[in-house]
């Protein structure tokens, strides 16, 4: 059985444990059994705002429930106007939904302003990452971070390690306004490790979402397809500045086309991509307007 998110059986460590982890695409699966019955439990983690979560009795069938609806393909939209007939009924009311604002914003700017400090001097490296894994656990924690599980891994090897001061440097260049320095310095901490858009993109964002955006690469190209912007063209997986400012070239353009939505600033653009293209065939509206 398939759980709302407000219908969330608990679950404890004691309790439950790990029978089968697996992954399709970019979904990770998970299995866990009861330690005293044959109860199932099954969450799968993707790129999506919540996890989804499953319950049942039937090893198997539990299997086939989750892996059929990772096969789901999203909803295609088309234009502007699809996008927006697809925001409007996943968040009735756009962006005063109280579900939006719970889910889509209130983390983000609660970790943006933990992070502030950030921007000060005085602060050594050792307190500046103490301050970025506040934030991110701010937006695990309201299931808004747009980190997979091996980016956040990849960021604690780097915050542990000599990366860690570039990694620092960089995010304060880039929220002060030279994001060629910033990713630079980036892609110095990140030498040797993996490295992407959402790792480059996620702090600058929380800390200044009046001048820039948490790019999800999936997303955004998708959303660039449907209503044929140029940016899909023009993206590269490698961060740098001329993709970047593609990016914010194509959220500019989507405020002109739902200014009647009256987004604030670019954690509403961004959130309207992302929530227009990356949701199952068979969500259901949250929240009112």
């Amino acid at each position: 059985m398939k759980h709302a998110p407000n219908d969330i059986p608990k679950m404890s460590k004691h309790e439950w444990g790990r029978d089968k982890e697996w992954e399709i695409g970019k979904a990770k699966l998970t299995l866990y059994k009861h330690n005293q019955n044959d109860a199932w439990f099954g969450i799968i983690r993707q790129s999506s705002k919540l996890d989804l979560r499953f319950s049942g009795n039937d090893r198997d069938g539990l299997i086939t429930e989750m892996e059929a609806d990772v096969s789901k393909p999203p909803p295609k939209i088309v234009g502007y106007a699809g996008a927006m007939e697809r925001f409007l009924f996943l968040y009735p009311g756009g962006f005063t939904n109280v579900a939006f604002e719970a889910g889509e914003r209130g983390g983000k700017l609660e970790a943006g302003a933990t992070l502030q400090p950030l921007l000060d001097d005085g602060l050594d490296d050792g307190e500046a990452i103490a301050l970025l894994k506040s934030a991110r656990r701010i937006l695990e924690r309201g299931g808004q971070s747009p980190l997979h599980m091996t980016e956040s891994s990849d960021l604690d090897i780097i915050w542990s390690g000599e990366g860690g001061a570039d990694y620092v440097r960089g995010v304060k260049a880039w929220a002060l306004g030279d994001r060629a320095v910033g990713i630079k310095l980036m892609f110095q901490a990140c030498e040797g490790r993996r490295h992407s858009w959402p790792m480059f993109t996620l702090f600058p964002a929380l800390l200044q979402p009046d001048t820039d955006a948490i790019l999800r690469p999936s997303a955004s190209q998708t959303f660039s397809h449907a209503v044929k912007s140029v940016f899909v063209k023009v993206y590269d997986p490698e961060p740098s500045v001329s993709t970047y400012t593609a990016f914010l070239e194509l959220l500019n353009d989507t405020s002109k086309h739902i200014a009647e939505l009256g987004p604030r600033d670019y954690i509403d653009l961004a959130s309207f991509v992302w929530v227009s293209t990356s949701y199952s065939a068979d969500a259901a509206p949250r929240g009112v307007g």
